[in-house]
């Protein structure tokens, strides 16, 4: 006889029925049932501490084959109750082995296992199935939200560095390159004032062009003898001094002492949640002085 010759089309829904007429069980089953369950709560009072214990009482429900596996585990723990015969003077041992033996009489696991199959089909697999649904949905929309990220981060990095570009800067640490570039404010306002084709001596003619320009349509605004651009007007003719000497009308300093600007660097390590950022700026203890700044 072949295996197609011997199988039997069931419907799920009718296992239980079917087990009972065929009398595989007994028809007081759920009777049965119910004894084993109240067995089975009173004996899992007393198990011993195991991993593979732990994991069969983390599940929702204790069936026919959790019964066997823990049934194995209390071979390996309960080994020094073993007599010369063979036997277990364990209560753990007898209660669990009398669990299993009311399960295996009159085919009650079989009832059992029939209702743990109905419920799977009609329940468990169906919701595993929109579980699946779901997941695969959002590991879509992760995917597109990820691409569309990547998509950000190189338009940010190109701009980032067009920036530093645009800056002078590597950007590898902005804020000391930003700094350091500080440095470079004397020469370039000696350059400004200097007499080259780009600096502010070539506006002469513009400047001139436009205080005419304000006297004429602007006359009863100020008066003639009050002037405009005072300041571009003093750099085209002085050229870079200090701010004392554009203040006392061109009597030069004795001398001209300049003072270190110590900056504080905020590390991103260091700042906590309950700091506030630390902002570019001068150290509290330094001062500053008009003489020595210049123009």
């Amino acid at each position: 006889m072949t295996i197609d010759d011997s199988t039997i089309d069931i419907h799920f829904t009718k296992l239980v029925d079917w087990l009972v007429d065929r009398r595989h069980c007994s028809k007081d089953w759920n009777e049965r049932s119910i004894a084993i369950r109240a067995k089975i709560q009173q004996a899992i009072l007393d198990l011993p501490e195991h991993d593979g214990v732990k994991r069969l009482l983390g599940s929702s429900y204790l069936d026919y084959f959790c019964c066997l596996k823990i049934v194995e585990i209390l071979k390996e723990t309960e080994k020094e109750s073993k007599n010369m015969f063979g036997m277990y003077s364990s209560q753990r041992m007898k209660d669990w082995r009398t669990v299993v033996s009311n399960y295996e009489k009159n085919s009650v696991y079989l009832v059992e296992c029939a209702q743990i199959l109905q419920r799977n089909v009609a329940f468990e697999i169906p919701a595993l199935k929109k579980t699946i649904g779901k997941c695969q949905q959002i590991r879509e929309e992760c995917h597109t939200r990820h691409a569309e990220l990547d998509k950000n981060i190189h338009e940010i990095e190109k701009q980032y560095a067009q920036l530093c570009n645009d800056m002078s800067i590597k950007g590898d640490n902005v804020q000391r390159e930003l700094i350091q570039r500080i440095e470079c404010l004397p020469s370039i306002c000696t350059e400004l004032a200097s007499g080259d084709q780009c600096s502010i001596p070539s506006l002469k003619s513009a400047v001139e062009f436009y205080i005419d320009f304000m006297k004429h349509f602007h006359s009863s605004s100020k008066s003639d003898s009050e002037e405009f651009l005072s300041v571009i007007k003093y750099l085209i003719e002085n050229g870079n001094t200090t701010v004392y000497q554009w203040r006392t009308g061109g009597h030069i300093p004795v001398s001209i002492e300049r003072l270190p600007l110590n900056y504080k660097f905020a590390e991103t390590t260091e700042v906590t949640e309950d700091e506030p950022n630390i902002i570019l700026g001068l150290d509290d203890d330094s001062t500053t002085s008009i003489e020595g700044i210049e123009v």
